[in-house]
């Protein structure tokens, strides 16, 4: 009578345990910097171990981390994807002027041209910057 009590509780156990690990997942969760790739925004319901992967937004690029998050019985888990925003980093030397510049030179900051003493500016008085790097041409100073 014990082995049969014993079979039913090992029977009933593993039934449990499988029950739980085919819990399914929710939409996987928004974060602050990055975006779900479209091709999984549309899905509902995810199964167990079934993987998603997320982008840095536009104005981010990715420093470190994994792109995926799993569903793990029912649960998603941590994104450990690292999105800095972008930066256009060093616009150059400006001979005979300096180079002011408004931040860090992330996305949409300027800097700005200025020429020493007895030299007079051709070209934009500052440049932006974009995706694509610092915007217009480049000013000099004559």
């Amino acid at each position: 009578m014990n082995f049969r009590r014993n079979i039913l509780l090992f029977w009933f156990a593993a039934l449990t345990s499988e029950a739980r690990e085919r819990k399914e997942c929710s939409s996987p969760p928004e974060y602050q910097h990055a975006i779900l790739v479209k091709t999984f925004s549309s899905k509902q319901k995810f199964h167990h171990g079934e993987k998603v992967y997320y982008n840095c937004h536009g104005d981010f690029t990715p420093s470190s981390g994994s792109r995926s998050v799993e569903c793990d019985r029912g649960q998603w888990t941590k994104l450990s994807l690292k999105c800095e925003k972008k930066s256009c980093g060093y616009a150059g030397d400006l001979p005979n002027g300096q180079l002011h510049y408004e931040g860090n030179s992330y996305l949409g900051e300027k800097v700005y041209a200025e020429c020493n003493k007895g030299y007079t500016l051709k070209g934009p008085n500052y440049m932006i910057c974009k995706k694509s790097g610092w915007t217009s041409e480049f000013p000099s100073c004559e």
